[in-house]
């Protein structure tokens, strides 16, 4: 399971999207203490944490297509939108 996680993160971290990350980290960090961050990660911890594993697993794979379509669904919460629309305006 760790192994699928740090395929996603290593994918990211090497786009251009995975700098802006590193190079805003402490503003993200902030991010991910708020109330409805962590709302989010409640979500991934339950159901939505399947999709995830099977996100991180596509990618791994190449297939960015599901690995899209799957964090999509998340990212498609209430909470996930919050946190979308936070972390492009701190990128």
């Amino acid at each position: 399971m760790s192994n699928e996680y740090e395929a996603l993160a290593r994918a990211l971290l090497q786009s251009p999207q995975g700098a802006a990350v590193l190079k805003n980290f402490d503003k993200i960090q902030q991010l991910a203490d708020k109330p409805e961050s962590r709302n989010l990660m409640r979500l991934l911890s339950g159901k939505g944490g399947d999709a995830l594993k099977r996100a991180a697993a596509a990618a791994a794979e190449g297939d960015k297509d599901v690995a899209m379509r799957l964090i999509s669904g998340l990212l498609s919460t209430p909470e996930g939108t919050q946190l979308v629309k936070a972390i492009t305006e701190i990128l």
